[in-house]
């Protein structure tokens, strides 16, 4: 069950991502580094 919350937690990461790059133009890691930050509990360095 934990590889499947780091699979949609990461998927929809990347759908932001593309998202906000894609319509708002603005960076991937403002939308990614945050999820994955809050989400999976990452080292924010390892993160970005």
């Amino acid at each position: 069950m934990n590889w499947f919350i780091k699979l949609i937690v990461t998927f929809f990461a990347g759908m932001g991502a593309g998202l906000g790059t894609g319509f708002a133009g603005m960076s991937a890691a403002a939308v990614i580094s945050p999820m994955l930050i809050t989400f999976l509990h990452m080292d924010p360095f390892m993160a970005v």
